[in-house]
């Protein structure tokens, strides 16, 4: 299988598209896409337009698959429930925290920051009960390693 990771898109999804288009002209086709780091754009008046974008006409040239550490990835971490979200063709959230078969590969992923820099109370709070914005927890953590046994 071949992939190809890349991070910190700040919401530059059509760049990413390219720059994927050109690698797999050069290196054949890829089978999987991963993004890491900041995904969303840096800052909040361009999330609405972005979102909708990404539901209506993005479509990546492989598989995508990606994580999200800034500040606007809260209410996809915090839609109570574990399955990918599609935005457009092959274009997909993760999700919070777990691991999940991707065309037979097996990936453990986290969303969001440490929220250890927030102190032991909001560290060890249960995702389940408490809105967290973009902030991973001990729970997490702990649920991938469960997933992972």
């Amino acid at each position: 299988m071949k992939i190809i990771v890349l991070g910190n898109l700040d919401g530059q999804v059509e760049k990413a598209a390219a720059l994927v288009d050109n690698i797999q002209t050069k290196k054949g086709a890829f089978d999987l896409l991963l993004c890491t780091g900041k995904f969303m754009p840096p800052s909040q008046e361009f999330i609405s337009t972005f979102q909708t974008e990404l539901s209506g006409r993005h479509t990546m040239p492989v598989d995508t698959y990606f994580t999200d550490s800034s500040e606007y990835s809260g209410p996809l971490m915090n839609t109570g429930n574990d399955e990918t979200i599609s935005f457009g063709k092959n274009l997909h959230f993760l999700g919070r925290s777990g691991l999940k078969m991707v065309k037979g590969l097996r990936v453990a992923y986290i969303s969001g920051i440490d929220s250890d820099i927030l102190g032991t109370e909001v560290w060890s709070a249960d995702t389940s009960s408490q809105y967290l914005a973009h902030y991973f927890v001990k729970k997490d953590i702990e649920k991938v390693l469960e997933q992972y046994k």
